[in-house]
């Protein structure tokens, strides 16, 4: 660790110099995409610009060369500054529909007559390399992204790199950009910190900054943090950059007085960059993994009862005013992400058209917590749930009857819930005909147990559904 330390000998103030921490997580990097070629996929990140900003043009050429030095393919999509959201929404969705494309940035920021925040929605959460959707924030604000927002996770790999204490400290975050500020104050927030925002409405803001332990500024102002704000001791990390490569605090005056500091330019930037490669990297790893898996729809179970009989109904209703006819597997699936799970389970996740509309997860042997009903014979459900704009559409049915099939394929002869349906009907369908839930009641009832997954999932799967919008049409981010 010494050796990434620059340390002023008098005032032993660390300076964090993020390049070493940079070519660590690319030198990582180098071996994943080797691989990935050797199995003929190349890591692809496409770039959307628009308009002509010169800074921004800046950026994407950065992106783009360090890319190619890795062996990642970029893709750049220059669109003129006259676009309509429409338009623009249309161009990431014809990306989100490329299997070559594996990470997709929305260059920040677009110009003013576009929604933004409607745009970045149409990313799918595939795709969201840079944690820009509402439901990469909100899997962010969880503690289980698979891509968080790549300047805030930059940050916490500061702080991890050289081991800067988080639990306990008092964090103030200057700044509250929904891809910068709010994503890095969730994660300190995970890490136990005490976690302040300030923004453009705080009252008494240098007050606030004092009594920070750890300060993140973020705020897009050239030298805004001044040394007077900051108390001896405390750890700086600067997340603007301005004209002049300068940051968001004043160098010169600050560095003295903290005990550790980003310096503008080679800090937290060089660390950006190189985590966008990383979840291009491994977002490329998961979709190549990705194994559709086609379901047969018309079992006799499901026909059988007139509650599911009844979604179903709803369901076709639903289908034709689309103009489809039947269950077509390239409109419906079911995919399993592939993952290095400990504890052996499988997860899987229902898409309708593209959209993420269900999960459930597989476990093959009785988790521990659940050591006294041990049973090598059976298969276990859990953590299911279904997006509440789709559970009168039949997709629970759809799932669960799909993993029963599964299950027995695998030779156990006892299928478990651990997660019931969101559907009290179809709940006790299932219940009638001879699932054995264990530790739950049905909806309704009072839950036992993994009530808080569910609504997670459920939680995750209706944010997918929302576009946010803020009054003015552009999000405040400070």
């Amino acid at each position: 660790m010494e050796g990434l330390r620059q340390m002023n000998a008098e005032k032993r103030t660390i300076i964090l110099n993020g390049l070493p921490v940079a070519e660590r997580i690319k030198e990582g990097l180098r071996q994943q995409v080797e691989k990935l070629t050797q199995r003929g996929v190349i890591p692809c990140l496409a770039t959307i610009l628009v308009g002509d900003d010169l800074a921004s043009e800046t950026y994407v050429r950065m992106k783009g060369n360090a890319c190619r030095k890795l062996g990642i393919d970029s893709k750049r999509i220059l669109l003129d500054k006259g676009i309509s959201t429409d338009e623009l929404i249309k161009v990431i969705e014809q990306l989100n529909g490329d299997s070559a494309i594996h990470g997709i940035l929305l260059q920040h920021p677009v110009p003013s007559h576009i929604d933004e925040r409607a745009a970045f929605e149409a990313i799918c959460i595939d795709k969201d390399v840079d944690g820009v959707t509402t439901l990469g924030f909100a899997q962010n604000a969880f503690g289980f992204a698979q891509f968080p927002s790549c300047t805030p996770a930059a940050i916490m790999s500061i702080l991890e790199d050289y081991e800067i204490p988080v639990e306990g400290k008092h964090a103030v975050v200057i700044g509250r950009s929904p891809i910068l500020g709010k994503p890095v104050a969730m994660m300190l927030l995970n890490k136990h910190a005490t976690v302040t925002i300030c923004h453009s409405k705080t009252t008494d803001l240098a007050a606030i900054v004092r009594s920070g332990d750890i300060i993140v500024a973020a705020v897009g102002r050239a030298r805004f943090v001044q040394a007077d704000w900051i108390k001896p001791g405390a750890v700086i990390l600067d997340a603007g950059y301005n004209a002049g490569n300068v940051g968001d605090v004043d160098y010169d005056a600050c560095e003295p007085i903290a005990s550790a500091i980003t310096p503008v330019p080679a800090g937290v930037g060089p660390i950006t960059i190189a985590t966008l490669l990383k979840h291009t990297v491994e977002a490329a790893e998961r979709l190549s993994l990705i194994k559709p898996i086609t379901i047969d729809v018309k079992r006799a179970a499901i026909e059988e009862s007139s509650d599911v009989l009844q979604l179903w109904k709803g369901s076709a209703q639903w289908l034709q005013s689309k103009g489809i006819n039947q269950w077509d597997p390239d409109f419906f699936r079911i995919e399993q992400i592939h993952e290095s799970f400990q504890d052996g389970s499988e997860i899987y996740i229902a898409r309708l058209n593209g959209e993420l509309v269900g999960t459930l997860q597989i476990w093959w042997s009785d988790p521990e917590v659940w050591e006294a009903l041990d049973d090598q014979e059976s298969g276990y459900i859990h953590r299911f749930a279904v997006s509440r704009n789709h559970g009168g559409l039949g997709i629970g049915s759809l799932l669960l009857d799909w993993a029963e099939t599964y299950i027995r394929s695998k030779g156990k002869h006892q299928v478990r819930l651990d997660c019931m349906a969101t559907n009290e009907r179809l709940n006790q369908y299932y219940l009638d005909n001879g699932y054995q839930p264990r530790g739950v009641k049905v909806w309704g009832n009072g839950w036992k147990s993994n009530l808080f997954w569910l609504t997670i999932n459920v939680l995750l799967s209706y944010l997918k559904e929302l576009h946010v919008h803020s009054p003015v049409g552009r999000e405040d981010k400070f």
